[in-house]
């Protein structure tokens, strides 16, 4: 009799512990704005992006990986798309990504420890990141186009001179 009655005594104490735990978001003490500094919630945001990336990114290099012509059609893609948010070499972001929490990374200088594999890259572009702002490109851009994108970022430190002056010039396009 005392194993079925410590199994529902654990199974209550779960239940409690679970419906203790979601209190602050039900009662609204988590302030969720985008003024707030990074917090616990972050953190575990980052972590459930690095799971999920571990877990649902493709190995290995990209497809057009080290082809001159991936980099220039990404380039156009990345130009009326990316640039607004995450900026360019020798190009500020929008003052309106600036507002954003979290902010969107610049690509033109990941940190070393953060930079992501082709693979990761293609995941975040293809299925975009919740509740970040970063859109999902798999409805608009052919896999082969998302391959590209994924090209001119890795080489977005790199580019030529022409191709930085490119960016240089694009207006982006005003928000619906």
């Amino acid at each position: 009799m005392s194993r079925k009655r410590d199994g529902l005594v654990f199974v209550i104490g779960m239940a409690s512990a679970g419906v203790l735990g979601l209190l602050p978001f039900a009662t609204g003490m988590i302030d969720m704005s985008a003024t707030q500094s990074p917090g616990l919630l972050d953190g575990l945001g980052e972590l459930a992006l690095d799971t999920s990336l571990f877990w649902r990114a493709p190995d290995g290099a990209s497809p057009v990986a080290g082809k001159a012509e991936a980099v220039e059609a990404g380039l156009h893609h990345y130009a009326e798309h990316c640039l607004i948010c995450h900026g360019g070499p020798g190009v500020k972001r929008a003052p309106f990504a600036l507002g954003m929490l979290p902010r969107p990374p610049r690509l033109d200088a990941p940190d070393e420890d953060e930079s992501p594999s082709d693979g990761e890259l293609f995941q975040v572009i293809s299925e975009g990141i919740r509740m970040t702002g970063m859109p999902a490109f798999e409805a608009t851009h052919s896999e082969t186009e998302r391959w590209e994108i994924v090209a001119l970022v890795q080489a977005l430190g790199s580019l030529t001179p022409e191709q930085r002056a490119f960016l240089s010039r694009v207006r982006p396009r005003r928000l619906p």
